[in-house]
């Protein structure tokens, strides 16, 4: 909606950031109302760790805010899928935790906390930024309706994403942060889907998976507080933003946090809570358990007891399948493909002969697919770098025995200079005739634009070498004509 600017402010003397509604079209009633939301939620807070707002007014009918400049970069710049030590995480979700604190004081929601919407000025402070989904907690806003959901799904309160506006409180915050401490730990959000309408589904229906079994390091009472933060129903998570930095504050002095991980009963029952049709399911395939080993125990059935045993025995065979086959997806998307690779083949190996295991058997050999092209992708780009560096070594050999003409060289010396260039350039140019004709060949993909102009240029280079070392002055005056052909630089009028 909106657009920031680069600007001075003229009565202040300073550099801002200037945010005014995107132009082209009329501007509408909900986008002025939204930009009136942010400029008087963050006009309304003074935190050191909160943007500030310098001036507010109008510009031939269109408003604009004057904010403080930070040209420090954002946090999601910071990350880009690569996890940040505990500690370092712990510490600048505290600060974040903790100028939440200051806006839910001040009656103001956020709703949009995520990476991106944390800046740093130049001296590395970070600041929260963008309040335009701010709901005041005293007003009752006509800008979202129930039903309609506010927010980027993948860091969106379960509340937000049933689009329950009347629900959404300073506990909406929280499980934000929550889910910007999980991407600080691990590298990626909680929940991220192929679509928004899957992510949202996620949202609403699963557990997030532990961050210690995506980043095995992260310390355990960080862990637990993540969690409590991302718990689906918001009196689960921490009363306020204040009992998070504080917790926070706890882990990074050595002192026992005072958040619990959730009982293994406790989870089970939210769990049937949100899928109740396979709770059913389960349940009714425990009772038949219990009434096939009543009755194997009831009437001896070897063949019954046989068929519990080998239950039991695929349901494992499943279980380790599934975690190999998960651990196989990270190694693909870290593009570490000879693990994925190797995993995944002792996988498939493990489970060949396991009739029922059909579904694990086409999704690791999918994968598989997928870590043998990246494999081999991989394979050619460095078979075409070393083309490259083959090149670069038999051009300056050639420029080396070129240097040591004086116009009375020894024929030895002449062929040392025209085999170690006619090397160069049979790596990426072809002899189209005898007479000295060469024609630069389709370069490799792979190769920078940067790279590509070198090998043009050098290929000039070597022509005129080899022009000078010719015996002949004919074939001398052909390969000339090839080198004017390559020549990288613009004709001169």
């Amino acid at each position: 909606m909106g657009v920031v600017y680069k600007a001075r402010h003229r009565s202040l003397g300073r550099l801002v950031a200037l945010k005014m509604i995107c132009g082209g079209a009329p501007t509408r009633p909900e986008q002025v109302a939204r930009f009136k939301t942010e400029a008087e939620a963050v006009a309304r807070l003074r935190h050191a760790n909160i943007v500030q707002i310098y001036d507010i007014g109008e510009c031939r009918g269109e408003p604009f805010v004057s904010f403080e400049l930070l040209e420090g970069g954002s946090l999601a710049d910071r990350l880009v899928q690569t996890p940040q030590p505990g500690r370092a995480a712990a510490g600048l979700m505290m600060t974040l935790a903790s100028a939440m604190e200051a806006a839910h004081s001040a009656g103001i929601v956020h709703r949009d906390l995520k990476p991106s919407n944390i800046l740093f000025d130049q001296e590395g402070s970070p600041k929260i930024t963008d309040f335009g989904l701010a709901k005041r907690l005293e007003a009752d806003e006509g800008q979202t309706v129930t039903g309609q959901v506010m927010g980027t799904p993948s860091y969106m309160a379960p509340e937000q994403a049933r689009g329950r506006t009347r629900e959404i409180t300073p506990a909406t915050d929280v499980y934000a942060l929550g889910a910007i401490l999980y991407e600080m730990l691990t590298g990626r959000p909680p929940f991220k889907g192929p679509s928004t309408m899957e992510t949202v589904r996620q949202v609403i229906e699963n557990d997030p998976v532990p961050p210690s079994r995506l980043q095995p390091r992260v310390p355990l009472d960080l862990e637990t507080v993540c969690l409590k933060c991302l718990a689906k129903e918001p009196t689960k998570r921490y009363n306020s933003a204040r009992d998070l930095a504080d917790d926070l504050r706890r882990y990074l002095g050595g002192e026992p946090i005072r958040a619990r991980r959730t009982p293994p009963q406790e989870r089970a029952a939210k769990w049937a809570r949100r899928h109740p049709t396979a709770a059913s399911l389960v349940a009714l395939a425990a009772a038949s358990l219990v009434a096939i080993a009543f009755a194997a125990s009831h009437y001896n059935s070897a063949s019954v007891q046989r068929e519990l045993r080998e239950t039991a025995r695929v349901a494992g065979v499943r279980s380790r399948a599934d975690r190999a086959i998960f651990d196989g997806q990270r190694f693909l998307a870290e593009k570490n493909w000879p693990e994925a690779r190797l995993l995944l083949s002792n996988v498939l190996t493990r489970i060949k002969e396991e009739s029922r295991l059909g579904a694990e058997r086409a999704r690791a050999a999918e994968l598989l697919a997928q870590a043998d092209r990246g494999s081999a992708e991989q394979g050619e780009r460095e078979a075409e770098r070393r083309r490259f560096e083959e090149f670069l070594r038999s051009r300056d050999e050639a420029l080396f025995y070129e240097t040591q003409f004086t116009g009375l060289d020894l024929p030895g010396n002449l062929e040392k200079s025209r085999s170690s260039a006619r090397a160069a350039l049979g790596i990426f140019a072809d002899k189209v005739s005898a007479g000295g004709g060469w024609m630069l060949g389709p370069l490799p993909g792979s190769l920078s634009e940067a790279e590509r102009s070198a090998v043009r240029e050098r290929c000039y280079e070597l022509l005129l070498i080899l022009a000078e070392a010719e015996d002949r002055p004919d074939d001398g005056l052909a390969m000339l004509d090839a080198a004017a052909r390559l020549d990288p630089t613009p004709n001169q009028a």
